[in-house]
Order: structure tokens, then sequence, then C-alpha cells
């Protein structure tokens, strides 16, 4: 069965496990994982509008889009519902064959018009692609070869598998653990945090608070010596019942800090006031 070409109508369905995350290639009609981030999305054809961009995300392989020499400097643009973390790609190419001068490129960004300023997802001469990858966007955008003569890429569907940002599961039906670093994103299978945790929390998912008198990046800091029963904030070390004032000059300390901020009885010094001078 050649690309692009089917017997009847065939259709790429909107949703595809998640556990397989390599792309799978089914008759030469792909399958992506995760949800198709694609699927109906907002496409179009830059910088000069064509109306029939759509047919490039509606889910058939039957239906195609064509780039040719006459529009050199074309691309295509999906835009996404909302920002998503991409997994796979998977392109699918229609019959004719383009001039091999410069190649297939793939780019992932977050402002329209702009993918030469995002993430390079692809760039290579070959045709049926499977990209595995991981990113997060809003704007995804395939740039053709540059084509001569009467040379066309005809460009079918395109299917990009993952979840909307800061979602996972096998429907994108979960959200990330709120406690994840960086941007937030986790695991797409089992949720994890991809990026570490926030300071005051540990664990795979991010979900276990700091063991007492310990606070900060992987609870490493520890709580000073000054806050009442050695307890603080695990997010910034702050003393969570107030400080002791024991041996700070007029027995006066702060309550977050724990600083003896008058200095000390005489005989100690320190900020905690816990050194003999």
């Amino acid at each position: 069965m050649d690309v692009g070409k089917v017997s009847g109508e065939k259709t790429v369905q909107n949703h595809v496990h998640r556990h397989v995350l390599t792309t799978i290639v089914i008759l030469k009609m792909g399958a992506v994982s995760g949800d198709n981030l694609a699927y109906n999305q907002t496409a179009n054809i830059l910088p000069v509008s064509q109306s029939n961009a759509g047919l490039s995300v509606d889910g058939l392989i039957s239906t195609c889009i064509m780039f040719s020499s006459n529009a050199s400097s074309s691309y295509l643009e999906v835009e996404f519902e909302s920002l998503s973390a991409i997994t796979t790609v998977h392109i699918v190419f229609g019959r004719d064959k383009p001039t091999a001068d410069d190649g297939h490129a793939v780019y992932c960004s977050n402002t329209t018009g702009k993918w030469s300023e995002g993430i390079l997802l692809y760039s290579g001469l070959g045709l049926d692609t499977d990209i595995t990858t991981f990113a997060v966007c809003k704007y995804f955008t395939y740039v053709p070869p540059t084509l001569s003569g009467k040379n066309m890429v005809e460009l079918c569907e395109i299917e990009i598998g993952g979840c909307p940002y800061r979602r996972y599961g096998d429907n994108c039906e979960h959200v990330c653990p709120e406690n994840c670093l960086g941007q937030g994103q986790c695991d797409l299978i089992s949720g994890n945090c991809l990026s570490g945790c926030s300071d005051g929390w540990v664990g795979e998912q991010c979900d276990q608070g700091c063991w007492k008198g310990t606070w900060g990046t992987n609870c490493t800091d520890t709580c000073s010596p000054k806050c009442i029963d050695q307890h603080c904030n695990p997010g910034d070390g702050f003393c969570v019942w107030g400080c002791d004032p024991q041996n700070c000059r007029n027995n006066i300390c702060n309550n977050q800090t724990s600083v003896c901020t008058e200095g000390c009885v005489d005989g100690l010094v320190g900020q905690y006031c816990n050194t003999t001078s």
C-alpha cells in the first residue's frame, strides 16, 4: 500500500496508548504515543495562508496538502490548544518526491512565526519520518526542503503524541504533582517529576515533605539550632514556632530566622550566640 493511498477512507484516531514510547507504524499509517495533539488543531501554511492547511491534521491520510517550488519559503505551523509536552511525531507523506537540496526540518516553539528560535526536533532527508523526543511548546512547525522545477512535497498527515502541559496518564487525565521543579512537567506514564522537586520536598513524585529538622533542596539543609524544637519551614527554613531567645542579648531573636538581632550575652558570639568567644 502506498503512503497516502488507502483502500477506502482511513482515519487516524485521536487517542492511542501511551505505554508505547516509540512510534508505531501500521500499514504506513503512523500511530503516536499519547493523545494525538495535532488532531483538528489550528493549522496554517505561512507566510501566505492557504485554506487547506487543516487537511494535515484532520485525521485522514487520504487528504493532503502540497508544497511546491512556487512557494519555496512556505512552512506549516500547527498551534496546540494549550502548551503541550511532545513525545513522538509521525509525518505521513504522499507519493511525490522532493529534491534533496537541504532536507526536512521540524521545530517546537512558543511564538507563532518564530520557529527558527525554537527547538529543532528533526532535520534530515528522510520522508516517512518518526521522531521520538521530549519538548514543551505551543507551536509545531514543519519546514519542507528547498524545491526546484516541478518537484513537490505532498504532506498528508501530522500526528503528534503527548499530553497537554503538566498532565499525564493513558488519557492525559492526571495532573502532574504540584511540587515538580522547573516547568513542572512530569513523566507522561508514571507521573514522576522529571527535573527534581521544589525546595522542601523529596520523592519521585515530590510528595514527601522534609523530615523534622531539615529543609531546602533535597532536604539537605538543617534548621537553625535556635528554632523551637528544631522545627522550620521545609521550603525557606524559617522557624515555624518561633525562636528560643536563650543566650541572645535582651532575650531577643528573630522569630523567622532565629538570629539574635541585638547580639549575644557576654562570652558568646555568632548569629545564634552558640559559640564561645
